[in-house]
């Protein structure tokens, strides 16, 4: 069990669900970085967020309006957020997910993450996402990939795409995933998602690399995982001896 002053940080770009309880009109919070910009999703109707500065002063709070269950609302850096590279306290009547980083950022993003669920798990039977833009680099070209894995076998799901704030339609026919098998989708870009199962899934936007998998059993620490080894090449980084990693596949560990 989660402890009442524990956060959950992923990579550069870090999901985070706030399950802090606090003693004041709202009951949940959390301390983030970001480098950028917050993304909130709302799993319950009627949920208000606020955000705090390091000095504990009220510097968002949505114009005081609440998120309902299946919305976002993005708060950029500078146009909001007074500070990039900062930590913020944020705050919410119910429980909500937090998505930081740069991922809605125009042009390229470092982006890899999993989704988290209101309670912390990264395997679960819904979950809401973001995936970036796709970066059109030709190092990128083709390593960009949105990913559901199954846990289970006959696992149902289906996916959405956000038509509206909130109303969502099929991205695909729903379709069906045994234990250990994976569904993966290399044209999806600029949408937030709404993954539905009728058991837990898990899932990845790996548009770059480095972030914690969750376990099968939802938290990010077990004995069996399912994630995805990218195999993006870019000349700015430095290879030892000019070796390139093998092409990338589905892995399980």
């Amino acid at each position: 069990m989660l402890s009442k002053k524990s956060f959950i940080i992923l990579s550069p770009i870090i999901f985070i669900t706030c399950l802090t309880i606090k003693a004041q009109a709202l009951e949940y919070s959390s301390y983030i970085f970001t480098i950028r910009d917050i993304i909130f999703f709302s799993y319950k109707n009627g949920t208000f967020i606020e955000i705090y500065d390091s000095s504990d002063t009220l510097i968002w709070d949505n114009d005081g309006n609440t998120l309902d269950k299946g919305k976002h609302v993005r708060v950029p850096y500078p146009e909001v957020l007074p500070r990039a590279n900062e930590v913020y306290k944020v705050c919410g009547s119910k429980k909500f997910a937090v998505l930081t980083g740069d991922p809605a950022v125009e042009g390229r993003g470092v982006s890899g993450y999993y989704a988290m669920d209101a309670n912390g798990l990264g395997t679960c039977k819904e979950l809401y996402t973001y995936v970036p833009v796709l970066y059109d680099d030709p190092c990128y070209v083709g390593h960009q990939f949105f990913i559901v894995f199954a846990y289970q076998d006959n696992t149902q799901v289906t996916v959405q795409r956000d038509v509206g704030n909130g109303d969502y339609e099929n991205v695909a026919p729903t379709f069906t995933l045994n234990k250990g098998k994976h569904w993966a989708n290399s044209e999806i870009s600029n949408k937030y998602l709404h993954i539905i199962a009728d058991k837990p899934v898990s899932a990845l936007t790996c548009h770059d690399q480095s972030y914690f998998a969750p376990s099968a059993g939802g938290r990010w620490s077990g004995t069996e995982f399912y994630t995805y080894l990218n195999g993006i090449v870019d000349p700015t980084n430095a290879w030892p001896d000019g070796q390139k990693p093998s092409p990338a596949a589905p892995a399980r560990v």
